[in-house]
């Protein structure tokens, strides 16, 4: 994006390098504690990239629990990347660039 073109809050670009640190943050801790509290959990949670066994049934449970909780972490740093990037387009281009604010 050039200087020349005003950024929205619609932006496709959302991602970048601090969100991305930020989830590989979060996920390393996530691992950590599944490793010390659910250590097949953990192993079930780091496998499940690689196409392995994941289990059925009531043993899923546990297993669906950490996803959910990742899913959560993750909701949190969508919202965080959204919240920084409103602030970045406020403070270069000024609120009238944001979409769905008072200013428009």
């Amino acid at each position: 994006m050039t200087p020349a073109q005003p950024q929205t809050d619609k932006d496709p670009n959302t991602r970048g390098a601090a969100g991305d640190e930020l989830e590989h943050l979060l996920f390393g801790l996530l691992q950590n504690i599944l490793r010390k509290r659910a250590p097949q959990v953990a192993s079930w949670i780091t496998a499940a990239s690689s196409q392995s066994t994941i289990p059925a049934g009531r043993a899923a449970i546990p297993y669906l629990q950490a996803l959910n909780i990742w899913f959560q972490l993750l909701k949190i740093t969508e919202k965080i990347r959204f919240v920084r990037r409103r602030h970045k387009i406020e403070n270069n281009a000024g609120i009238t660039h944001l979409n769905n604010s008072f200013a428009q």
